[in-house]
């Protein structure tokens, strides 16, 4: 990136704050049921670092590459995130916390739309990957922590978790989908404004590293927690512990 296009430490700075949030908070669901919480935190830490390793190396910014390099980064965090979460440590998530936290988890989005939109407000980001352009996925997170809210309260019906699951899914491929076509190279669709390099470029890859893998990790989750006969996740009984 040229030095006009680098965002400002505040910025910077929130993001990180986030990505840190998110990361302790995954880590703390971890060891909350259980599980082999070092191993669990150093995968995510070695997750971190090789993409990061990735973005700095400036091998993922290569335009003329088709596919564009970004994929070859997202598809494998997708299958592992999508193996993990229908693997024994999946199960024993969704067998240990109540539905309302995996489907309020997602409330992470919200700070993630406004990370976007800081970045738009300095020039760094284009107007298609916020919530004034063609972004909805706001909506996700406002719309999980109300429908955990009420799951909590025993007032959701699980058709009510299906839609909400199923329609946010939606919302999240809908943003990889614009933010791809926003990156320079003959995919390009959106020609206003700057190109989307920022989230190949430094921390800011754990933009779709970090912050897309965990929402599509979850929507997996919730999917077998619905799916799943053993009771613990049923939508009218949280049973927090």
């Amino acid at each position: 990136m040229s030095s006009e296009a680098e965002p400002s430490t505040f910025v910077l700075a929130v993001h990180l704050a986030l990505a840190v949030a998110l990361s302790a908070g995954c880590i703390w669901a971890v060891a909350r049921v259980r599980l082999r919480v070092r191993l669990f935190a150093l995968g995510l830490c070695a997750w971190l670092g090789v993409s990061f390793a990735l973005a700095r190396s400036g091998w993922l910014l290569h335009s003329e590459s088709v596919p564009p390099r970004a994929l070859f980064l997202l598809a494998p965090g997708m299958l592992i995130s999508a193996a993990l979460a229908l693997s024994h440590f999946g199960r024993v998530l969704i067998e240990g916390l109540p539905l309302y936290w995996l489907v309020g988890y997602q409330g992470f989005r919200i700070a993630v739309e406004l990370v976007l939109w800081l970045l738009f407000r300095e020039g760094v980001l284009p107007e298609q990957m916020t919530f004034e352009g063609a972004n909805l996925d706001i909506i996700s997170g406002v719309s999980a922590i109300l429908v955990a809210a009420l799951i909590a309260r025993g007032i959701c019906g699980r058709w009510l978790v299906w839609i909400w699951n199923c329609g946010s899914l939606l919302l999240l491929a809908n943003i990889v989908i614009i933010a791809v076509r926003s990156m320079p190279g003959p995919w390009r669709a959106y020609h206003e404004g700057p190109a989307n390099v920022i989230v190949l470029s430094g921390v800011f890859v754990w933009i779709p590293a970090l912050y897309v893998l965990a929402a599509w990790f979850g929507h997996v989750l919730v999917f077998r927690a619905l799916g799943y006969a053993g009771g613990h996740a049923a939508p009218a009984d949280p049973r927090p512990r």
